[in-house]
């Protein structure tokens, strides 16, 4: 008995070694982390990814869902903001190892906007660290309202729900180095501008990206731990959403560090930033982003991977007030 005990404990230690080292779903990842802020989900802002390819003639598809609710109101310089509800997005995304060195990559999104369900929780959270409700308590709880006014009688609403398919983005991705655990890559991606800017589902305009992948899987290996960083410019589209338009071009820039704690699990500690898109006093429109995010992946077998996670915005009513993800990854 005790023989067979031992014999059925190797054995699970060698299956979990085995998961370890043959599934490359296992090799650290950042979180999929988008800013669902009404204004920054219009444009093709990257996702915070880690600079390893997919070998040749590999593929492989990333399903992710979240929440994300808003409150902020502010008028400055003679224009208004405010932005009260929530989005739901659901993401899908394919990877192809055309070669040892490229890859191919499409996102395709699907958001909605509504009053949604969360405004009390998040009240709920605030009273209890003692943060600042920024006015909630006296909102209507539960509503749809974006709205933009520029002083100078131009004006864009939404109070109704709405839904339907986001832009498509294609991203092509070249490693330029790798040696060891450390890679570098260089992605060149487009997101097209297909969205229905009437329902703020897209900027209706075509954004071009161009930026940089580093990931280090080496340096803080003894401790299970790895990190990876993004960053780069966008391209944005003149979209007339908003009646001054878009800055013509904005950076973005990702860090994240992730903690092995054993042969499936892993957490993951993430920010997520991005320029101004419009040239405005309004800290909604024209400051600086940063969202951090705390998460976990979950490696459910070889070839399945699960993610579960939340998003904080760090500068204030730049990004939403809380987002909540989970996804699911398959490796063929």
């Amino acid at each position: 008995m005790v023989h067979r005990e031992f014999v059925g404990l190797g054995m699970g230690r060698l299956a979990l070694l085995l998961i370890a080292v043959t599934c490359p779903a296992l090799q650290a990842q950042p979180l999929n982390v988008m800013n669902n802020s009404p204004v920054s989900a219009l444009y093709g802002i990257p996702v915070h990814r880690d600079a390893l390819q997919l070998p040749a003639g590999h593929w492989a598809l990333d399903i992710q869902g979240g929440i994300s609710n808003h409150f902020t109101d502010a008028n400055r310089g003679g224009e208004s903001v405010s932005f009260d509800g929530e989005t739901t997005r659901l993401d899908m995304r394919i990877r192809y190892g055309l070669s040892e060195r490229w890859e191919l990559q499409v996102d395709i999104p699907w958001l909605q906007h509504r009053g949604g369900q969360l405004d009390e929780l998040v009240e709920d959270w605030h009273k209890l660290f003692g943060l600042p409700g920024g006015g909630r308590s006296a909102a209507e709880q539960d509503q749809l309202h974006f709205l933009f006014e520029d002083g100078n009688g131009g004006r864009r609403n939404l109070r109704r729900s709405v839904k339907g398919m986001g832009e498509p983005s294609l991203t092509l991705s070249y490693q330029a180095w790798s040696e060891g655990g450390r890679q570098l890559s260089i992605a060149a991606g487009v997101r097209m501008g297909s969205g229905k800017q009437e329902d703020w589902l897209g900027s209706g305009e075509t954004d071009y990206s161009l930026g940089l992948r580093f990931s280090d899987r080496d340096t803080l290996a003894d401790y299970d731990m790895s990190w990876h960083l993004q960053g780069g410019v966008l391209r944005l589209g003149d979209s007339s959403l908003l009646p001054m338009g878009p800055e013509s071009a904005t950076w973005y820039a990702s860090s994240s560090l992730d903690w092995r704690v054993n042969g499936t699990f892993t957490l993951v500690a993430q920010t997520d930033s991005h320029g101004r898109l419009y040239d405005s006093d309004l800290p909604q429109l024209g400051k600086p982003t940063f969202q951090l995010s705390l998460g976990a992946h979950w490696q459910a077998s070889e070839r399945w991977r699960m993610q579960l996670g939340f998003s904080e915005d760090l500068a204030v009513d730049r990004s939403p007030d809380i987002s909540f993800f989970a996804g699911l990854s398959y490796r063929p």
